[in-house]
């Protein structure tokens, strides 16, 4: 999606109407600069998540796009260049320049947009390359970071605009907290844990050089976090969602759903 007058003009006046009615339902007697104020936080929001939707969406579209109307190349590694945002002491994570010639003849050059480890100048990747969008997926990868982020914050931003929806037009939204609750704390939380317990894994796996003291310590990590995944599935499975009770003036506790009293009580 890009920036034009028009959408810039539809969002504003859309970002302005979701403000009036959200600031009408906290309270009907503020004044203009709780309506700016709000406005401003709604609009910030919404335009980042509302970027990170498209990049996910484009993103998406475009693998798709590759890896059915895309040809099959061998690329070879012509150069590597260090990635800053993840660079670390030991220098083992590279981007990758490859060069490959299409099914026309023309030799092209190419920098991939994922970070690799344990590559050198030379090396034989396969690569998936559609030409008219110009888009080359490395095979063995092409479910990058840059990907699972952008879902997460399309994933958060369609939430966050139902919510504000519901909000500002004086809907109930009982169901809605339910659903976050449950993609919450049944799929985002985990989805993270797991990540990190696979990352752990493939440093372990796939590092150069590791003393025996960091294999050690990498191990009881995974270890630690394995067993949390488990019992967080067993609590979850067996009490429920976390939820918040009110036990006083302004003081709340933390509790727990407990799916087998409920279960017995009916």
């Amino acid at each position: 999606m890009q920036i034009t007058s028009t959408n810039s003009i539809v969002f504003i006046g859309l970002v302005s109407i979701i403000t009036y009615c959200f600031v009408k339902r906290l309270s009907p007697e503020k004044g203009w600069f709780t309506y700016f104020y709000s406005g401003l936080i709604l609009a910030l929001i919404n335009f980042i998540f509302l970027f990170f939707s498209n990049f996910f969406l484009t993103t998406v579209q475009n693998t798709f796009k590759s890896l059915v109307a895309g040809e099959n190349y061998t690329a070879r590694v012509i150069n590597i260049t260090i990635d800053e945002t993840t660079y670390n002491s030991k220098g083992d994570s590279y981007i990758p320049t490859i060069r490959f010639t299409t099914i026309e003849g023309n030799s092209l050059e190419r920098k991939l947009e994922i970070s690799l480890s344990e590559i050198q100048v030379g090396d034989k990747l396969m690569i998936n390359y559609h030409q008219r969008t110009d888009v080359v997926i490395l095979k063995e990868k092409f479910f990058t970071s840059k990907l699972l982020g952008s879902f997460l914050f399309f994933l958060v931003f369609i939430f966050f605009l139902i919510g504000q929806l519901l909000f500002a037009f004086n809907r109930d939204m009982t169901w809605y907290f339910k659903g976050v609750k449950v993609i919450v704390f049944y799929f985002l939380i985990p989805l993270i844990m797991i990540a990190f317990d696979a990352l752990l894994v493939i440093g372990l796996f796939k590092g150069d050089n590791i003393s025996a003291l960091r294999i050690l310590i990498i191990m009881f990590f995974i270890f630690v976090l394995s067993v949390s995944i488990l019992g967080y599935f067993k609590v979850i499975l067996s009490r429920g969602t976390p939820k918040i009770k009110q036990v006083g003036p302004n003081k709340w506790v933390g509790d727990w759903e407990d799916k087998e009293k409920a279960n017995l009580e009916a």
